[in-house]
């Protein structure tokens, strides 16, 4: 069937009168060619028309296509195109929204017909018309086409205008405007991909030949005239947009195949030094990744990233004679020194190198403690990456025990205590991530290579106290990494001082970690466990200090992560061991996130209240049983905080329903009773009496709109564009003050 869209996009003129303001909109836009107040009106516009096409709106209006819905938009078009005069955001809005409708054959057809395109697409007539220049107009031309190039009459129209198109937009990949290289870089890959794409695909399109080939080829040829022109470069302008294309080129190679691919590589394989030198070594990802593009052998390439990386930290003895200059030059580089790195993790990708995972995992471990002898070369960056790099070839070595690694225990604890707090944050990060990589059946590669807990609990429960948030927050995941190996050393102090975080810590980074810990604490936690073994008992009482504390942190996102371990709670309650999980304060902490001034909370927090009140509140009949077990279930309402804003929607649902009562009842208080007494006083509620009481899939409807649903529509919109027209504007306005427009 047809697929969702969003009500607001509804397009019926009896709902909304979008159909009888759209046409006079077109007009004002054709026959004023004024730029509007608000420049975003337009961009707003052409979204709408975007969506409905997604949506297939159409279909409901018994219409095949946009043009055909709204007959209007041809002469449209027409009209603003061949009026040069025409502001230039106006123009480009209708160069897309002719892409948009060009998008289907039959649109195609119609403005083809129409001449539109060979308009549109003619670049030589907007520089006539001193429009060009623009930004605007250029962007324009390449969304309008790249939005067009969905069906094989659309690309064989581009390919068959041959230079007059490929050329400027190739000329574009390198444009002064940041907006307008992205957007052709997108374009140039739509096509090229397309092209590869036909000669696999049957259908009807004539010159195929020339689309795959001619098309192709040619794009190639100015690709390769961009991309060597680095080392003739001498002005700095001209080397950044050289920069540019080499980008364009690394983001081809990551998308395209062969033999389109191999092409590509070898017309730009003379430019890739130079891309190295300029530490774009994103490259180097897309051609490792395939055996095939890899320009020499696998241990070749592993000899000569390893050699450079030697060189850098200063051992000559890897240097090739007459090198003498080049070592003074590279030796202790950062650039080249990450970009090495870089291009070792790179390698990963590819399964033909992963024969060298030993050597060069020991070679890793011998490059980290070189940091601690040679600290003329020392860079935190440089040993950042270098961890991140051990890391993920420890992954794939399946001998991590043979790794040599005979100082990198006292790096690791030196690094710890590092006066850098960058130092200190990565070594605790590659901490965790050592504890977290499996080696084999049994052990972990911080075993393996570190001793595993005996040296790694110490050192991440030392760092719960160092004074920088980040660290004592990495400090906090790295410990969560340990959970999975059941390394239990210490785990009431270490919990202690976790619970005096998330209570006391002034940064947030601290706090989120902790409920976190918990998180994987709980989730890692075996079902079979005896709940009354030292664990689950420490488990147990945390969890509920922790329930109680996050929920009313003044951070968001601990409150997101509270309410993330009170679902696998619920879970666990779900499953028939609802008595001892009810006593955590889970339904308190629900409740008083359901009032949070925060709507990601809110909004977690009824979802999870209705998956309670749907398991155990509205029970089947022969579930009779459970569903009486959780009403016997009873908190709290106390006259304060939360718990009054839940008294007051619980009061205003029993008003409602009891409307000729002289006074509320039950959770309202007593006959009698003085309401301001009445606050203060606390009440005994059942789970089920609240949670059928807060009409929370109300709520929950209303949590989920958006700020501005009300004036986010697009009848809002057109009115205000109709009311920033010229008819609506005074004569004696200053520029900018002519309309406020209130656009969503």
């Amino acid at each position: 069937g047809r697929p969702p869209y969003p009500p607001y996009l509804a397009f019926n003129a009896a709902a909304d009168g979008c159909s009888s303001l759209l046409p006079q909109v077109c007009e004002l836009l054709a026959a004023s060619g004024c730029s509007l107040p608000d420049d975003t009106s337009l961009e707003k516009l052409l979204d709408w028309f975007t969506a409905l096409t997604k949506a297939g709106w159409f279909i409901s209006t018994f219409s095949e296509s946009l043009l055909e819905t709204c007959p209007y938009l041809l002469e449209f078009i027409s009209t603003v195109i061949h009026n040069t005069a025409a502001d230039p955001s106006i123009l480009s809005f209708t160069i897309r929204l002719a892409g948009l409708i060009a998008a289907t054959e039959d649109g195609f057809q119609a403005l083809q017909e129409s001449s539109v395109l060979d308009l549109i697409g003619n670049v030589q007539h907007w520089q006539e018309a001193g429009l060009w220049e623009d930004p605007c107009i250029r962007i324009g031309w390449v969304q309008g086409f790249r939005a067009m190039l969905q069906h094989p009459k659309a690309l064989g129209f581009f390919s068959q205008a041959g230079e007059h198109k490929r050329t400027p937009l190739l000329q574009l990949q390198t444009d002064s405007s940041l907006f307008v290289v992205s957007a052709a870089n997108q374009m140039l890959l739509h096509v090229l991909l397309l092209c590869q794409n036909v000669s696999s695909v049957e259908c009807k399109v004539k010159h195929k030949k020339e689309v795959d080939n001619e098309g192709t080829q040619s794009s190639i040829s100015d690709l390769e005239r961009l991309a060597v022109t680095v080392e003739k470069s001498q002005d700095l302008s001209d080397l950044h947009q050289t920069l540019q294309s080499l980008k364009l080129l690394a983001l081809l190679l990551d998308r395209v195949r062969p033999p389109l691919r191999g092409t590509l590589l070898h017309t730009v394989s003379d430019s890739l030094e130079e891309l190295v030198a300029a530490d774009h070594s994103q490259l180097t990802v897309p051609l490792m990744d395939d055996p095939e593009c890899v320009p020499c052998p696998p241990p070749v390439i592993v000899a000569a990233v390893v050699s450079s990386l030697r060189l850098c930290s200063g051992d000559s003895s890897s240097s090739p004679a007459g090198c003498s200059e080049a070592f003074r030059n590279i030796v202790g580089n950062k650039k080249v020194q990450k970009c090495g790195l870089e291009a070792l993790i790179g390698l990963t990708n590819s399964s033909v190198f992963f024969q060298f995972s030993l050597c060069i995992c020991s070679f890793l471990c011998l490059f980290i403690q070189h940091f601690f002898f040679c600290f003329i070369f020392f860079f935190f960056q440089v040993l950042h990456k270098s961890y991140q790099t051990l890391v993920k070839w420890m992954t794939v070595c399946t001998d991590l025990e043979r790794v040599s690694h005979a100082d990198l225990l006292r790096v690791v604890t030196k690094r710890v205590c590092d006066m850098r707090w960058e130092v200190r944050d990565s070594t605790l990060e590659f901490l965790g991530h050592l504890a977290g990589v499996q080696v084999g059946q049994t052990c972990s590669a911080s075993e393996a290579l570190l001793g595993g807990s005996s040296c790694t609990i110490p050192l991440l429960r030392e760092a719960l106290h160092d004074p920088e948030s980040y660290v004592r927050a990495s400090a906090v995941c790295a410990l969560a990494q340990t959970l999975t190996r059941s390394w239990q050393q210490g785990a009431t102090e270490i919990v202690g001082r976790l619970l005096e975080i998330l209570s006391e810590d002034t940064e947030g980074f601290s706090r989120r970690a902790v409920v976190r810990y918990f998180i994987v604490w709980y989730s890692s936690h075996s079902p079979s466990s005896s709940p009354s073994s030292s664990s689950s008992s420490l488990l147990m009482r945390s969890v509920r200090s922790v329930l109680s504390r996050g929920s009313a942190d003044l951070d968001w996102e601990v409150k997101v992560h509270t309410l993330q371990l009170a679902e696998l709670l619920l879970a666990k309650a779900f499953s028939g061991r609802w008595g001892q999980t009810g006593s955590l304060g889970i339904i308190t902490a629900l409740l008083s996130s359901l009032v949070d001034c925060d709507r990601p909370v809110g909004v977690k927090a009824c979802q999870l209240l209705i998956a309670l009140r749907d398991a155990v509140c509205l029970s089947p009949q022969g579930e009779v049983k459970a569903a009486a077990a959780v009403e016997d279930v009873t908190f709290e309402l106390s006259g304060r905080g939360w718990a009054r804003e839940i008294r007051k929607l619980l009061a205003v649902k029993n008003q409602a329903e009891e409307a000729d009562a002289t006074a509320p009842r039950g959770l309202n208080g007593v006959d009698g009773t003085d309401p301001a007494a009445e606050e203060e006083m606390s009440v005994s509620a059942s789970v089920c009496e609240v949670l059928r009481g807060l009409h929370l899939d109300e709520r929950l409807e209303i949590l989920t709109q958006s700020s501005d649903h009300v004036q986010n529509s697009p009848l809002s919109l057109l009115q205000d564009i109709l009311t920033a027209g010229p008819s609506h504007r005074r004569t004696d306005s200053q520029p900018g003050e002519e309309v406020i427009v209130d656009c969503y």
